[in-house]
């Protein structure tokens, strides 16, 4: 294990490209320079037993303490994300707090990416749609394809005014109960989303 308890780091300090095999490196109690560099390193990979996990979690809650003091968001961001990814291990398997974390991966990569909300967004509305136009024809109603993709793209998001000239009270009452029920379900899922979308802009825009 690479231990730097209590060092002060008065010069650069390279780390660019360096291999972790087992651990990473520990920093806590140390004072590391604003001239860090970590582009290119290998992190050592999510350990199976609790013991070697609590002590990750140690390792990546300081270097994200101490990017957040140098002001290297990025870093910061980083740390945090390696340090939720580990703690999920030592959550119970099946708890709430372990399968909530596993989302929050899943849905933003801990609130840091914006591909990921966009693509779970297109999936809501092709997945919505086909359910619309199952369910349009399933009833024998005249409703098209272009009618089931505007009720998907409105349910997906229903905080636009959008929302409510398409999916007016009418509209709704006339639809089948599958219909409704992909309504509400898109219409949470969308907000989710959104809201997602929105912290990884704020985290990959703010300053500090």
């Amino acid at each position: 294990m690479i231990n730097f308890w209590n060092s002060e780091f008065t010069a650069e300090a390279i780390f660019a490209n360096a291999h972790f095999y087992s651990n990473a490196p520990d920093f806590r109690g140390a004072k590391m320079h604003e001239a860090t560099e970590w582009h290119g390193v290998i992190w050592p990979s999510i350990p199976t037993d609790k013991e070697n996990a609590q002590q990750q979690v140690y390792t990546y809650e300081r270097l994200k303490q101490e990017m957040e003091r140098l002001k290297k968001h990025e870093d910061e961001q980083f740390f945090f994300r390696k340090e939720l990814r580990v703690r999920r291990e030592m959550m119970p398997l099946w708890s709430v707090a372990r399968f909530f974390n596993f989302l929050y991966e899943a849905f933003s990569d801990y609130g840091q990416s914006t591909n990921k909300p966009l693509l779970w967004l297109c999936g809501s509305f092709l997945l919505g749609g086909a359910g619309f136009a199952w369910s349009f024809n399933n009833a024998g109603t005249s409703w098209t394809i272009l009618h089931a993709a505007s009720l998907s793209f409105a349910s997906n998001f229903p905080l636009l005014p959008l929302y409510k000239e398409i999916i007016s009270p009418d509209v709704f009452a006339s639809l089948s109960n599958l219909a409704k029920i992909i309504i509400v379900v898109q219409s949470i899922f969308g907000t989710l989303m959104l809201f997602l979308l929105g912290l990884a802009l704020r985290n990959r825009f703010r300053m500090r």
